[in-house]
This record gives C-alpha cells, structure tokens and sequence, in this order.
C-alpha cells in the first residue's frame, strides 16, 4: 500500500451508479462502452459492486471509489471484472477490500471456479489474495490505417453473410463453445449478439464456428471467435474485419508462432500482456485450442 488504508462500504450497483463507474474506467483506460456496464449489471444485479467512502466529506454524495464485476455462469464458473479503483485512492487497499466481498458473494452462490483476468497492474493484488497464474496471453491491436486488403473476405459455402441479425447460436454452435469455453455460457452470448455489431456464424454440417465485432469506447473488439478448425476461423476473421474500418482490439488466448502469424498478417501489433489466473478452487477444461479470440477480459 502507499497511503493510509481507506474505510469503505460496498453494496450491490446500481444504474444510477454507472456514469460515475464509467469515469473510472475512462481513468483506467479501458475500452468498455456503457452498454457492457449495463450488460454486466442486468446480467448479475446482486453480483457487481461499488465502493464508497464510509465518511462522506461536507455532506456531499459520496463519489464511488471502486467497482467490481461478477459473471456466473450456472454454478460451475465465475469471472471477476471491472475491478477499478479511483486514482486518487490507489493502493489504500480498497481493491482488496472489493475482491474479498466479490469472493465472498461468489462463495456464497456455491461457485465451484472463480476466474480473472489480470492487467500487468493488477496481477499483485490477485496474488496477495491466493489467485494463482494460469497462463499469459496477449492483447493485439490495429490501427484504423490497416488497409482493407489486409483482411480481404475469404469466400466460401459455408457460412452466412456478416451483419446477419443472429438471436441465437443454433445447436452446433453452442455445443462447440461449452467444449471451448468449459461450462455453458449461451444465455451470456445471447445477449452479446444483441450488442454486437458484426456477427458471422458458421455451420454447415461439416464446419462450425462463430465470431462477433462489438463496439468499444477506443476501438472495436473483435470476439469472441470460437471455430472447429484454424481455416474456419481464418474465415470468420478475416469476413469481420472487412467492415471494420477503425481500430480493431484482438485478445487472443492461444500463444506461439501460429497465432503471432495469423494477427501480423491481418495487421494487428502486440500491445500488452494479461494474465488469466484462478482462486483456490476447481478447474475447468477448456478446449483454448478452439478459442480465437475471447470476449473480454471482464468476463472471460
């Protein structure tokens, strides 16, 4: 810590919260659009949390100091998000004193895996709390100068025009993604392509996979991409990236020569690292060899 330890009182979010959440999370940098606070809180309403201080000053409202997100999917898996803490009050140990409330309300729902992802910042706080590293992967960006020739559409038979207003993933493609994913997150996805901007999905009997563009507040995020084979996701990749003319976010959780390849030949730069770890808990089995590109960091 490098102030004196701050006294909060936490309780469940609120909307009326979320532009003040939001300026903490313009603090931060981060690319999360009001939709996807709003997504979170309508998802888990008794699951995202704010901090304030327990002494207002002048009797003014009192400013939020943290927040925290929680996305449960069934009782099998968990994520934790959106843990942000106010610049001036960094390092009084309000991020701790969120985290442990997150566990706890995780706990309490009979969680049996909770999971993050954690910025180079953020990874010591996690630690501190018994989160362990699981593996590293990395953030990819591209600027809105990439030509659109860098991601020309790849034709073929299978697979539906983007911009197509999916409601649903059929069967196939949900089966496929609980394999990926490890648990079952469809009602989470569902309500993704709601948000999306870009949808492609593929089945035809023999491939299968899906992916999505969403809108982010300093570049559109390409994800999740989750396909049967590396040629179906080049496929979804390259279809999506055709209409999007601004920069692109890419978390790509494989690592190694073959993901590094595919990214610079579609014009994307490596920009920083995250860390995926795990509380004291279960694990899961996730197929990360079908996973192209993941959510979000928020939520896995």
């Amino acid at each position: 810590m490098t102030g004196k330890p701050a006294q909060v009182i936490i309780r469940s979010m609120r909307p009326a919260d979320l532009p003040v959440a939001d300026e903490l999370r313009a603090a931060a940098g981060w690319n999360q659009t009001p939709a996807d606070w709003m997504r979170l809180l309508q998802y888990e309403p008794e699951g995202c949390f704010a901090a304030f201080p327990a002494e207002a000053d002048g009797g003014e409202e009192p400013r939020i100091s943290g927040t925290v997100t929680t996305t449960c999917y069934g009782t099998e898996l968990a994520w934790i998000g959106m843990m942000l803490v106010h610049p001036d009050l960094r390092g009084r140990g309000i991020a701790s004193q969120l985290m442990k409330h997150a566990l706890a309300h995780l706990n309490g729902r009979g969680i049996r895996c909770i999971m993050l992802d954690a910025t180079p910042a953020g990874e010591p706080v996690y630690r501190r709390l018994e989160f362990e590293h699981e593996w590293t992967f990395f953030r990819w960006h591209r600027s809105g100068e990439a030509t659109r020739e860098q991601s020309a559409r790849v034709q073929g038979s299978a697979g539906q025009p983007a911009n197509h207003a999916f409601s649903s993933l059929s069967a196939a493609c949900r089966d496929l993604d609980r394999k990926a994913f490890g648990t079952d997150r469809s009602l989470w996805l569902k309500r993704l392509l709601q948000d999306s901007l870009d949808t492609l999905v593929i089945d035809d009997g023999k491939n299968t996979g899906f992916g999505m563009v969403r809108p982010g507040r300093n570049a559109a995020c390409l994800g999740p991409v989750v396909a049967s084979s590396p040629e179906v996701a080049d496929r979804i990749i390259r279809t999506l990236l055709q209409n999007v003319d601004g920069p692109v976010f890419w978390d790509i959780p494989q690592t190694g020569a073959e993901a590094e390849w595919r990214a610079t030949a579609l014009g994307f730069e490596k920009l920083r690292p995250l860390s995926r770890m795990r509380w004291r808990s279960e694990k899961i089995r996730p197929d990360i060899a079908l996973q192209y590109a993941i959510a979000d960091p928020a939520t896995g």
